[in-house]
């Protein structure tokens, strides 16, 4: 058997299934182990064909994801919680990464994208996480609540091989506020992390996400002590740690609405740490958009724009609004006459606004603008035709961009487009700018 899907769960029933069903298929089996659901969470689990078993809760997450692995038969496995579901077009591709060869073996991991979402389909901050691993008694976790993963008995003094996956993500509905509040993960989580920082007051990554709890709960100066702790502390040799905390810190400036020579100050340290840490150029565009100076705000946007090119293994809320984001700082540039800057922007906008996206007709039709200044005749059809395909009031646009596209456009493509746009309607068929195109010599 190669891999095992292992899971822990407790009172589930709202979201196993998705979460079984999206991993069934690709997975050889699916460990199930229970910690005293009350609700129909062991019935759904059997139902879809998981291997169920129970282990009693300890206040300890380590401890019962540990005994997931344990039961788990695979080489390797996949952990998933129930309020998460794997996505992608091929996840069963994963399968031919999983050989021993890898350097490092068995301290090898496979990290995939966890895209926090909320109910309605807005992805809040995502980062990437060891998901997929060799099942091996030195490799679970450690800690009571955030449990961290490695090596059980060297901890972080042995570096794992990380490969980040491409074309299969995890998506995390927890941190949706009504389901936060729901399951009163905020109490639970606050008491954990708070006894641990006091059982073990030297673990920075305790303070760091006790830190954070705070920022959810509001309590600004409370989280930026917590975070600037960690980032000062000098025994720390976890340069992603430090530079999350960083991020984190800058997200508590923001919401509390600090000085902007604190908010500059720290985004500098952040960026002398990293240069490529698109959040800390992102919360920089922030203050300076507050403090009215539009031209920095949109220099430091972009900046963190282009960062995330760079590999990001950790939160990322910048690449979460990288669309919209994208958007505002190409029609910046464009509008003042720099297209060098603007194109690479517009290309970045359209391709990470999703289709269903409340704004990707807006974004689609503002780049198509552009291009045409460009005379780019290949991705004015491609816009003109999806623009065609939300139909109604936005044939007339499409009209007019037919109009300005079809003198310098490639008579081909225009007279292949027209004849498109007159098999949608007959009254599109008559209109006089399409009967033009389609004779276009």
């Amino acid at each position: 058997m190669l891999l095992s899907l292992a899971m822990m769960v407790k009172n589930e029933e709202r979201f196993l299934e998705d979460a079984l069903l999206s991993a069934r298929g690709w997975v050889d089996e699916m460990v199930v182990v229970d910690t005293g659901s009350t609700d129909r969470t062991v019935e759904i689990a059997q139902d879809l064909g998981a291997k169920v078993s129970f282990f009693p809760w300890v206040n300890d997450f380590s401890k019962a994801r540990n005994e997931t692995i344990r039961r788990s038969s695979g080489a390797w496995v996949a952990i998933l919680d129930a309020d998460e579901r794997f996505r992608g077009p091929h996840p069963e591709n994963v399968r031919a990464l999983l050989t021993p060869d890898l350097s490092g073996w068995p301290y090898h991991a496979l990290m995939l994208n966890v895209v926090n979402q909320n109910l309605n389909g807005l992805a809040t901050h995502s980062f990437f996480s060891p998901r997929v691993f060799p099942r091996h008694e030195d490799i679970g976790y450690v800690g009571r609540v955030h449990n961290s993963f490695g090596s059980i008995s060297l901890g972080e003094a042995k570096r794992f091989e990380m490969t980040r996956c491409e074309g299969l993500e995890i998506v995390h509905l927890g941190y949706d506020k009504a389901v936060y509040e729901e399951r009163g993960k905020l109490e639970r989580n606050l008491e954990l992390l708070k006894a641990a920082v006091r059982e073990e007051p030297e673990v920075a990554r305790y303070r760091f996400y006790l830190g954070r709890e705070y920022i959810i709960t509001k309590q600004y100066e409370e989280a930026k002590r917590l975070l600037k702790s960690v980032f000062r502390d000098e025994a720390l040799n976890d340069a992603m740690l430090r530079s999350e905390a960083y991020t984190n810190y800058l997200t508590a400036l923001n919401k509390s609405g600090a000085p902007f020579e604190e908010v500059l100050a720290t985004a500098v340290e952040a960026l002398e740490l990293n240069p490529y840490e698109a959040d800390a150029w992102y919360f920089l565009s922030l203050a300076y958009e507050q403090q009215g100076l539009t031209e920095e705000a949109m220099s430091a946007l972009t900046e963190g724009l282009a960062s995330l090119r760079h590999k990001q293994l950790h939160t990322s809320r910048l690449a979460t609004l990288r669309g919209e984001r994208a958007t505002e700082a190409a029609i910046y540039w464009a509008q003042r006459g720099d297209q060098e800057r603007a194109e690479p922007l517009f290309a970045q906008a359209l391709e990470h606004t999703p289709p269903d996206h409340a704004k990707r007709r807006q974004v689609v039709r503002v780049a198509v603008g552009f291009f045409m200044m460009r005379q780019d005749h290949e991705r004015v059809a491609e816009g003109l035709e999806e623009l065609c395909s939300f139909g109604g009031s936005v044939y007339e646009q499409v009209l007019e961009g037919l109009a300005l596209w079809a003198p310098w456009g490639k008579p081909r493509a225009v007279r292949g487009f027209a004849k498109r746009l007159a098999s949608l309607h007959p009254s599109l068929a008559r209109d006089p700018r399409v009967v033009s195109a389609m004779r276009r010599s």
